[in-house]
């Protein structure tokens, strides 16, 4: 009983192994081009000046654009 205690153990908690070191993508201290690691975080205090679209095509292309991205947002991308 004992020994199948430290097997299911073992199975559930996993062992480190030098497997680990083989499924890195990156190599020690390197990392990602991500500019969110960075660039300065933004806030509200920041100048976002609004930009109203030129004519009634860019507006149909922006209102397409930000539809989506409430809808991901939302989480009702792709509708339920």
């Amino acid at each position: 009983m004992t020994a199948r205690l430290a097997a299911l153990f073992l199975v559930l908690v996993g062992v480190p192994s030098r497997a680990d070191d083989l499924t890195r993508i990156l190599t020690n201290g390197e990392k990602p081009a991500d500019h969110r690691l960075t660039d300065k975080p933004r806030n509200l205090d920041g100048y976002f000046p609004f930009q109203p679209p030129a004519d009634l095509k860019t507006w149909n292309k922006r209102r397409g654009d930000l539809k989506v991205q409430l809808q991901v947002a939302l989480g009702l991308w792709p509708m339920p």
